[in-house]
């Protein structure tokens, strides 16, 4: 999980939120409702621009789940939380298997990609020999344990991808170091 940089909301949320959060409404029908206008284009494309064009959660391309917007607090089931349906720090690119591995679930030790103390390095660990995702010991455990089951970030096709990503960055370092003899004496291959 990527830390998320969250840029200010297009102005077009604001005004969707004014128009349709307005008395007793639907969570899930307002979300319908401002699919089919084009703030939602403009919502989505800002989503993906800030992350990348990758996944918030697992940090994937979408080549092999389209994408979607998450809402971090989910808009439908018991634990819904219908005024932050269109609230932009509740919204997230994400591709489809995270969205749909974390469905309406919520828990308060969920990681939040754009809360500004959390930092991949101080909570997660890929192991190298299989790419499972681990949590990091030293720094709130717990809470990437929860991250990780949740959004299902060692579902096989990432742990693949995360194995064949290390091994990449290794062989790069190994052919860096080699070119430098006292290195190489060091780090022996």
């Amino acid at each position: 999980m990527d830390r998320f940089e969250r840029s200010a909301a297009p102005d077009c949320l604001a005004q969707a939120r004014g128009a349709l959060c307005q008395g007793d409404f639907a969570a899930h029908g307002v979300w319908e409702t401002f699919r089919n206008r084009k703030c939602y284009g403009v919502t989505r494309a800002a989503l993906l621009g800030i992350s990348g064009m990758t996944c918030a959660f697992c940090a994937g391309g979408f080549a092999q789940s389209p994408e979607t917007i998450e809402h971090f607090r989910p808009k439908a089931g018991l634990l819904a939380h219908r005024d932050s349906v269109l609230d932009w720090n509740n919204l997230f690119p994400a591709c489809m298997r995270c969205q749909q591995a974390k469905g309406d679930s919520f828990s308060a030790n969920l990681l939040k990609p754009d809360d500004p103390n959390y930092s991949p390095w101080l909570h997660f660990i890929a192991n190298a020999d299989d790419g499972s995702l681990e949590p990091l010991p030293s720094h709130e455990p717990h809470r990437a344990q929860v991250t990780i089951e949740t959004y299902d970030l060692n579902r096989s096709a990432l742990k693949v991808e995360r194995r064949r990503a290390i091994r990449q960055m290794q062989n790069a370092v190994t052919a860096s170091v080699e070119e430098y003899r006292f290195l190489a004496e060091l780090f022996p291959a």
